[in-house]
């Protein structure tokens, strides 16, 4: 049954004796809390604006014919996200300065948290005796995100658990108010997470909900949840950047994989062929085929293999496979004789890639302890640890002078550097990629040697287009681009026109992926070491010098 007919309607949450939904709307970027009969009928309406010379209760009776409106003193909803009370007496929303209580059996509008500048309390969610509001708070300094809780009547919160990841829809109390369920996009997708309240440093990801997973619904009888899953297939997509035309985007390598993991896309470095996961076989292997996706053949065939990445000749891959005994680093040559297993250890090894001379092989590995950037032979042999204070997926710089590395595998982590022959352990400023594969290296002296684009007459972008919530920029390695995703009626996203880089000489650039968080957009930047803070890359270099 269909309730309403606006497109911006979202949010809904049902009334304790189930005969009401009350849910948000936005029109002109201002929200509005609405009600509706759950068995269908008119609307009622509780819209947030100052009524100086109105004051009254709102009671919810079987009248659907008028639209009321309640005051809430000027208080306007910042964010769609609601919670009924399990009184029936109040709706917790999200104002621009803390979570407040609207209430419903006599006027008046009460803030029970206060947010200090530069930072943002949304999601409220009752606890199953009613006693406590679970809430988020978002910090716009560092993009911490914290789960609290504060009580109904207002006064002292308390902290809960700090979430590494990026927290995307209102948590939830478990139906015994012990634990709370989360999205969070904290491995690089999202997903659903229960942490316990005696525990909550050690969240579980709730495997079963597959990924992406969101907007978790926990039932108030019985131990039973409702969430959106998204289901879609990720397919590659390329699109020219030195051709004077159109910079159309154009499908390459359809329905590489039905799960949230991969493709990976990398062109080899002399531009003739392209290396991907895909599980079109089962499991999860790296294929081969030409540049524009034709010819495709299958490399791998050991139920779980990913990360692939060319050697500076073009000649072999060298990839990550996964193993009850740990994750073993293989590398393979295109012309034949078989796989190599570099670390034959039982540790999780993991994203390897080469250095530009081809004598070592870099990847991220758990033998320490904590993840740390590891090298070896690129014939295997003794590990050398590269990093001390955390590291993960290690790319050498086009120079060979430095070996810049995602710090952890969280999401949005930021990405620092380290001199090839060791040394100080220093960030680049402000680049925060979606995840840790959503960066490259960039040769700002000559675009059209990127290894995503080395072609004689033109350059190209690679990156998955996965689905109708999300476009992460892929783009193998040494590409300079820029982007932003926009988000469509329909739920839909289109990317907008790709953009070239700066050409000016020298200097080395490192990109975040146009990551599109759900509700929101982000244009793909760049950073210059020692040259200020990430900025979006402009037209001045289309053509190529």
């Amino acid at each position: 049954m269909q309730l309403t007919s606006n497109n911006d309607d979202c949010c809904p949450v049902w009334s304790p004796d189930g005969r009401w939904i009350a849910f948000s709307r936005v029109h002109n970027h201002e929200y509005s809390i609405h009600l509706v009969p759950a068995n269908g009928g008119g609307e009622q309406k509780l819209r947030a604006k100052i009524l100086s010379t109105q004051s009254g209760s709102f009671k919810l009776t079987s009248a659907i014919s008028s639209e009321r409106t309640f005051n809430t003193e000027g208080v306007i909803p910042r964010r769609g996200e609601i919670d009924w009370s399990h009184d029936g007496k109040s709706i917790a929303f999200t104002g621009r300065d803390g979570i407040y209580l609207l209430a419903l059996d006599s006027p008046g509008i009460r803030r029970i948290t206060e947010a200090p500048p530069l930072s943002e309390d949304w999601g409220p969610n009752f606890s199953p005796d009613g006693r406590e509001v679970l809430f988020v708070r978002n910090r716009q300094v560092d993009l911490s995100n914290e789960i609290r809780s504060v009580s109904a009547t207002g006064g002292d919160w308390t902290h809960i658990f700090s979430e590494p990841g990026r927290i995307v829809c209102s948590p939830r109390w478990s139906v015994d108010g012990k634990s709370v369920i989360f999205s969070s996009n904290r491995t690089g997708h999202h997903g659903l997470w229960r942490a316990a309240l005696d525990a909550p440093d050690s969240a579980v990801q709730v495997s079963e909900a597959g990924s992406p997973a969101w907007d978790p619904a926990v039932s108030r009888r019985g131990y039973r949840f409702a969430y959106e899953h998204l289901l879609r297939s990720l397919s590659i997509w390329q699109m020219n950047l030195a051709d004077a035309g159109d910079k159309h985007p154009y499908l390459v390598v359809s329905s590489t994989s039905d799960t949230d993991q991969g493709p990976g896309p990398q062109f080899s470095p002399d531009g003739q062929k392209l290396a991907y996961m895909s599980d079109r076989s089962g499991t999860m292997e790296i294929w081969i085929s030409n540049r524009d996706g034709s010819s495709p053949f299958q490399l791998t065939a050991v139920g779980g293999a990913g990360t692939p990445r060319w050697s500076p000749d073009s000649q072999a891959i060298v990839f990550d496979v996964n193993t009850p005994h740990g994750s073993k680093i293989v590398s393979m040559n295109l012309h034949g004789g078989a796989p190599q297993v570099l670390t034959p250890d039982a540790f999780h090894n993991v994203c390897p890639s080469w250095s530009r001379d081809v004598k070592w092989i870099y990847f991220a590995s758990l033998r320490s302890g904590d993840w740390q950037v590891w090298k070896m032979p690129s014939y295997g042999g003794t590990p050398v640890q590269v990093t001390q204070h955390g590291g993960h997926a290690a790319l050498e710089s086009l120079d060979g002078k430095f070996v810049y590395y995602a710090k952890n595998a969280d999401a949005e982590p930021e990405i620092w550097r380290v001199p090839v022959t060791g040394g100080e352990e220093e960030p680049l400023p402000l680049v925060r990629p979606g995840t840790w594969a959503s960066w490259q290296m960039v040769d700002r002296r000559n675009p059209l040697r990127w290894s995503v684009a080395r072609a004689p007459s033109r350059a190209e972008l690679l990156w998955p287009r996965q689905g109708p919530y999300q476009h992460s920029g892929s783009a193998g390695a040494n590409a300079i681009l820029a982007g932003c995703n926009a988000r469509r009626q329909d739920g839909g996203v289109r990317p907008a026109r790709p953009r070239a880089g700066s050409s000016h000489a020298g200097g080395e650039f490192q990109i975040a992926s146009p990551h599109l968080s759900v509700g929101a957009t982000s244009p793909l930047q760049c950073a210059v070491k020692g040259a200020g803070p990430p900025r979006a890359v402009t037209d001045e270099c289309l053509t190529p010098p």
